[in-house]
């Protein structure tokens, strides 16, 4: 990890989790807040903890919703297009409909 400028912090821990890291400190000749640091390093770096790739399937998401509502809006034009509860349950028994007809 590259020497950059630090900051302090105070954290909330149970005492049976400060107990088990001073003893993991004494064992491994490590500072606690080095133990913390690495523990907080490893956890952002998981992929599922990508805060970039977490906003871009945001985005995704709301695009796909934002089509699939633009669809929805297309299909029923008659329907008010800020009524989306009933734009979806149209769009169920528009669904259903071709099933029917599809198994007939």
């Amino acid at each position: 990890m590259a020497n950059t400028a630090s900051a302090k912090i105070s954290i909330t821990i149970p005492t049976e989790l400060l107990d088990e890291l001073e003893e993991l400190a004494k064992h491994n000749y490590a500072s606690r807040s080095g133990i913390i640091r690495l523990a907080l390093l490893e956890y952002i770096r998981k992929p599922e903890n990508d805060v970039k790739e977490i906003k871009r399937i945001r985005k995704v998401r709301q695009e796909l919703n934002q089509q699939e509502l633009d669809r929805l809006r297309a299909a029923h034009p008659e329907i008010p297009p800020d009524d989306i509860q009933l734009l979806k349950v149209l769009d169920d028994f528009d669904k259903e409909q071709k099933a029917s007809a599809g198994k007939a």
